[in-house]
C-alpha cells in the first residue's frame, strides 16, 4: 500500500512539473514576444531623435538614413515617414517627400503635421488646389492650427484669391497674436501686393517677435527700397544675408546677395 501511494505521489509531483515547466515556457514566450517590441519602440524614438538632431544641422542625407533605419525594424509606424518627408523636401524631392506623407498618414490618418506637411510638398510642386485640400483637412483636425492658415493664404494668393489669402492670416493673427512667422507671411503677402507700408508695418512686427527672422528682414529691406529708403533696405537685406550664413543657409544668402546687386 505503502509503495501505492509513493508511487500515486511521484507521480502527481511529475505532472505538477510537466505543469509548471509549461507556464514557464508560456510566460517566457508571452515576456519574449513583448521586450522586443518595448525595446524597439525605445530603439525607434531614439533613430527618430537622432535624424532630427542631424536634419537640424541640415544634413538631410545623414536624417534620412536614421528614418529609413526606424522604417525598415518598425514599418507601421508613422512618424519616421513624415520626417522623412520633410528631409526630401529639403532636398527638393517633393514628389518622393509626397510618398512619405501618403504612407504616413494611411498609417494614421489623423496625423495633423503629416497634412500640413503634404500640402507644402504640393504647395512647392505648383498643385495649390491640392495643397489648399491637405490644409483644409489640417484645420478639421486642429482648427487653431496658425501654420496651415499661413500656407493656405500662400496657396491662395497663387490662385488670384489675394482678399481669401489675406483674410486667413488675419483669421490666424488674431488667434496667435504673438506668432512672428504669420506676420511675417501676411507681411509677405502685403509686398506681392504692392502695399508696402503696410507690410513693412508687419514684418516691423515678425522682427520685433523674433530678431534672427531672415525672411523677415530680407522682404522688409525690399520694401524699404520700394518706397524710396534705399540705403535702410540696403541695411535690412545685409542682416538678413547675415542670419542666413549664420545659420547654414548658403543658397538663402546667395539669393540675397543678387537682390542686392552682390556676386
Amino acid at each position: 500500500m505503502k509503495e501505492r501511494l509513493v508511487g500515486i505521489f511521484c507521480l502527481v509531483g511529475f505532472i505538477g512539473l510537466i505543469i509548471f515547466g509549461i507556464l514557464s515556457d508560456t510566460s517566457q514566450t508571452r515576456n519574449a514576444k513583448t521586450e522586443p517590441n518595448s525595446k524597439k519602440d525605445d530603439n525607434s524614438q531614439r533613430y527618430i531623435d537622432l535624424g532630427k538632431a542631424q536634419a537640424d544641422k541640415r544634413n538631410y542625407f545623414a536624417a534620412i538614413s536614421w528614418y529609413d533605419l526606424v522604417i525598415k525594424h518598425d514599418p507601421a509606424n508613422a512618424e519616421p515617414y513624415q520626417y522623412r518627408g520633410r528631409a526630401k523636401v529639403e532636398l527638393k524631392q517633393y514628389a518622393a517627400a509626397i510618398v512619405d506623407y501618403d504612407k504616413a498618414i494611411s498609417l494614421d490618418p489623423n496625423a495633423i503635421d503629416a497634412y500640413n506637411d503634404r500640402g507644402w510638398a504640393k504647395y512647392l510642386l505648383g498643385q495649390e488646389d491640392a495643397a489648399i485640400a491637405d490644409y483644409d483637412m489640417t484645420l478639421r483636425l486642429d482648427p487653431d492650427n496658425a501654420r496651415a492658415y499661413g500656407n493656405r493664404g500662400m496657396a491662395k494668393y497663387y490662385l488670384g484669391q489675394e482678399d481669401a489669402a489675406i483674410a486667413d492670416l488675419d483669421a490666424a493673427i488674431r488667434s496667435h497674436p504673438a506668432h512672428n512667422e504669420l506676420y511675417r507671411v501676411r507681411g509677405w503677402l502685403k509686398y506681392r501686393l504692392e502695399q508696402y507700408f503696410d507690410a513693412i508695418t508687419d514684418l516691423d512686427t515678425a522682427i520685433r517677435l523674433n530678431p534672427n527672422n531672415t525672411l523677415a528682414y530680407y522682404y522688409r529691406g525690399l520694401a524699404k527700397r520700394k518706397i524710396g529708403g534705399r540705403a535702410q533696405g540696403y541695411g535690412d537685406l545685409t542682416r538678413a544675408q547675415e542670419l542666413a550664413e549664420k545659420q547654414g543657409d548658403l543658397e538663402r544668402a546667395r539669393e540675397i546677395r543678387d537682390a542686392m546687386g552682390l556676386r
